[in-house]
């Protein structure tokens, strides 16, 4: 089933369980200050126009960033990563606030460790973009996601840092290489950045062939899965848990227009592991 297939599949049924799953949220909100999610929340969108018309629309996010956020986003040079880099803490603030938590006060307190992930105390956050899309994801395990775009300009060669010799095997046997190369790369990624150092980590401690067999995870489960954003984008999402009861939930939950504001209007698509 192709990201587009799956959105119209699931449009028609998405409002009633939403409203059925934020009442219980509330419902457990009751009972403590700071409700922690069980299960991981993935959020995209993208933008369609143009980039500095994008970066004034996702402006409602600075006034909500720490001085140190700010003084990073203003340090991009090139308006469409400015642009994705407020997309992503966008989505942050509609999940956390999905979540029926203080979305203003957590994005104003996000940070990153040493090795570059961003770090939200008990939550765990992964972001990721490539124009024009970005993607976020919120959990209680640890979790990461990437987002990449492939072109038949690439040239396995170049990756010899990223792959050994038998995942450069794999990837020049199948009909469209440059595509499968990068699929794999999105699968290390994302375990890397789920681990918590990204690519700054081995990435040969990841084996893109039996990624859930991989030594670096010990005796974690990995929830793995892909989507391909057609036609020349591979996006893959690890999650890492203790058990290997975090499935992937049926449901796939379209959001229209999401934000009013600054007559910014988009769509945000979410998936729910539970």
């Amino acid at each position: 089933m192709t990201f587009r297939e799956s959105i119209i599949d699931c449009r028609f049924i998405a409002w009633g369980w939403i409203g059925c799953f934020l009442w219980n949220w509330r419902l457990s909100m009751a009972k403590s200050d700071i409700f922690i999610p069980d299960h991981a929340l993935i959020l995209t969108a993208a933008l369609t126009g143009a980039p500095e018309e994008e970066e004034c629309r996702l402006g409602f996010v600075r006034p909500l960033l720490s001085t140190e956020q700010q003084d990073g986003l203003s340090r991009s040079r090139r308006a469409v990563d400015r642009a994705l880099r407020f997309l992503v803490r966008a989505l942050l603030l509609e999940g956390l606030n999905y979540f029926a938590l203080d979305g203003p006060k957590l994005l104003r307190n996000l940070a990153w460790n040493d090795k570059g992930q961003p770090n939200l105390g008990n939550l765990k956050v992964s972001f990721s973009h490539s124009f024009p899309y970005g993607f976020c994801a919120i959990a209680k395990t640890p979790v990461g996601v990437d987002v990449e775009g492939w072109s038949r300009d690439l040239d396995p060669a170049d990756f010899g840092v990223v792959f050994g010799p038998r995942e450069m095997e794999a990837i020049q046997a199948v009909v469209n290489p440059n595509s499968e190369l990068i699929r794999r790369f999105t699968i290390k990624e994302s375990i890397l950045k789920a681990l918590g150092g990204g690519f700054l980590l081995n990435p040969f401690l990841v084996d893109s062939s039996e990624p859930r067999n991989s030594k670096c995870l010990g005796a974690l489960e990995l929830n793995l899965g892909h989507l391909d954003l057609s036609p020349d984008f591979w996006f893959t999402w690890s999650i890492l848990s203790r058990s290997s009861s975090l499935s992937p939930s049926n449901s796939f939950v379209r959001f229209m227009e999401p934000f009013d504001r600054q007559s910014f209007r988009r769509q945000i698509n979410i998936f729910e592991f539970n």
